[in-house]
């Protein structure tokens, strides 16, 4: 018997949080009232038109009569596509422009809109979808730009149009942790990926992670070799897929350092090379100078045999932590620098 009555209590409760979230949703509208409230009648619900005058007791929350500092707050821990929303009200959207607020992890990607799995695994708050059949604007984008501070930041669109090209450059204006950026279009990657975009995002990250970047030239390396060694960039570590070997070549000839099948020609003494060599495969070249090391390598196979390998740019911010990483470091052979 109690079991009985157990499940006719949880079934008569969960009639009444959908007819709770269906009253929700009804407007002040005193005609649809009515209608309601003689239909509850008819049927003997007293229950229902009981929690009808609780809710038309309390009354709606007076959201817009808070303080705008106090709205501010409460901006702070909505998710951002909650935020986002708020655009529809004048004051809100004011107040929401004006509100900073921190962000976990932001994946910012594209898809078609018939790739149903693709849009199951992106319904998160996290994640923001364009659809490829659909136009959109940026200016979301430029909202969350400017008043999110994102730890972690995904971007990996497959078009080619104006609105891709604004998203990839407001990356500009984000303060950003980790920077991941993927392309689905070659030509826009060719395009995006030059010497003011690697410079553009040197204060609005920490860590940037690049697919193949055919197009930064070794004076855009240079320029970023510069402004980390002495701390005038944000950006601590750059990681890119695939680099061409003389762009590598010519960063070296830039710094003073000239490197031909493992011999090392350098008057500079404030510099030590280094070459890596894995099973007898030497796969790998470091320059190390000051807190900042750089390292160009391959996997498999003879460095000076590719025409393109992996780069990474590191800058470590104090000398502890780069005694630190100098111990965990494998030098098979040390390439000591020659005076011209």
């Amino acid at each position: 018997m109690n079991v009985v009555r157990r499940k006719t209590s949880m079934k008569n409760k969960g009639v009444r949080l959908r007819i709770l979230k269906k009253y929700r949703r009804l407007t002040k509208d005193s005609i649809i009232l009515e209608k309601v409230r003689t239909r509850w009648e008819r049927k003997g619900h007293k229950a229902n038109l009981e929690l009808i005058e609780f809710f038309q007791k309390q009354g709606p929350f007076p959201l817009m009569a808070l303080p705008r500092e106090l709205i501010s707050n409460i901006f702070s821990v909505l998710h951002m596509k909650d935020r986002l929303r708020v655009r529809v009200n004048k004051k809100l959207n004011e107040i929401e422009a004006e509100s900073k607020y921190e962000v976990e992890e932001l994946r910012i990607t594209e898809q078609s809109m018939n790739d149903t799995f693709e849009s199951s695994m992106y319904e998160d708050q996290t994640h923001i979808t364009f659809f490829e059949e659909q136009s959109y604007s940026s200016e979301c984008i430029r909202r969350i730009a400017r008043n999110a501070s994102i730890k972690e930041l995904q971007i990996r669109l497959t078009g080619s149009s104006d609105f891709h090209r604004e998203v990839y450059n407001l990356i500009k204006e984000f303060d950003i942790g980790n920077l991941f950026i993927r392309f689905g279009n070659k030509e826009m990657q060719n395009e995006i990926l030059v010497d003011s975009f690697l410079l553009g995002i040197t204060n609005s990250c920490k860590i940037a992670e690049l697919p193949r970047v055919a197009n930064i030239s070794s004076d855009g390396f240079y320029q970023l070799y510069q402004g980390m060694i002495v701390g005038a960039v944000k950006l601590e570590v750059l990681f890119c897929e695939s680099i061409k070997k003389n762009t590598f070549i010519s960063l070296l000839a830039l710094i003073g350092i000239t490197l031909r099948d493992g011999n090392v020609v350098s008057a500079r003494n404030d510099i030590k090379v280094y070459e890596h060599i894995i099973e007898g495969i030497r796969q790998g070249v470091s320059v190390v100078h000051e807190l900042l090391e750089m390292r160009f390598f391959s996997i498999g196979e003879e460095i000076y045999d590719i025409d393109e390998g992996i780069f990474c740019m590191t800058r470590m911010q104090n000398q502890e932590k780069k005694d630190e990483w100098m111990r965990n470091q494998h030098f098979a052979v040390r390439m000591e620098t020659i005076p011209e």
